[in-house]
């Protein structure tokens, strides 16, 4: 357990110590103006996780062969996703320099309206069923999310949390997923079975979201925070 206690021991003095936190946030800092993007290397958590895994070298003094084994593993892993998340990205800005989101927006929001809040749930749980990846299905369905909002008049932020959080929780019914877990559990004849169980809990977690977005709009509306 220690790894974990020391990454997240680490991850919370790099948000909570103010003069940490304002350090690594305005040094080693990635911008690139062309791109409208920017990001502080050192205040990253993947930083942070990297500087666990050297600790967790030393204090278990893994061998080099274990070593190499799991880097080897670890880019098996991360080929494919990065280039699934790249083509999600890719897609997107596509999507948004050819007019598509607006259009969509424009559609979405006339047909919906201010109901749309009970909707945008629904989309990003599609998002993470599809892709089985949070940041895959941000990257297709945030951005039209955050349009059609303000088409209607709902606030972004509400909808940004439908999408994180219906989007996470749908990620564990990727039947991608769900074969991974049957196959390392070797329970592959339960896959049906298991896909339709967790399905329904899925549907019960965004059902749940949905009724926390219509509270947290009714808060908003009754205070104007």
């Amino acid at each position: 357990m220690s790894p974990y206690i020391i990454l997240t021991i680490l991850i919370f003095i790099s948000r909570l110590v103010t003069p940490i936190r304002q350090f690594l946030e305005s040094n080693v800092v990635i911008y690139l103006p062309s791109y409208s993007f920017s990001t502080a290397l050192l205040y990253s958590p993947g930083f942070w996780l990297l500087i666990t895994c050297f600790i967790t070298i030393f204090i278990f003094k893994i061998q080099k062969k274990t070593i190499f084994l799991s880097l080897k593993a670890t880019l098996k892993q991360w080929i494919p996703f990065t280039i699934l998340t790249v083509a999600f990205v890719s897609i997107s800005e596509v999507m948004a320099e050819a007019g598509m989101t607006k259009l969509l927006a424009n559609t979405v929001g006339a047909l919906f309206g201010s109901s749309y809040l009970l909707i945008s749930p629904f989309i990003g749980g599609l998002g993470g069923f599809l892709t089985g990846s949070n940041t895959g299905s941000n990257a297709m369905f945030i951005k039209l999310q955050i349009q059609i909002a303000r088409q209607v008049g709902l606030s972004p932020d509400l909808i940004v949390f439908a999408q994180n959080a219906s989007s996470s929780h749908s990620t564990m019914a990727c039947p991608s997923r769900v074969m991974l877990g049957a196959s390392l559990c070797n329970i592959q004849s339960q896959e049906n079975s298991l896909l339709k169980r967790i399905s329904l809990i899925v549907l019960g977690a965004i059902v749940f979201i949905i009724f926390m977005i219509i509270v947290l709009s009714l808060f908003r509306s009754y205070t104007g925070f």
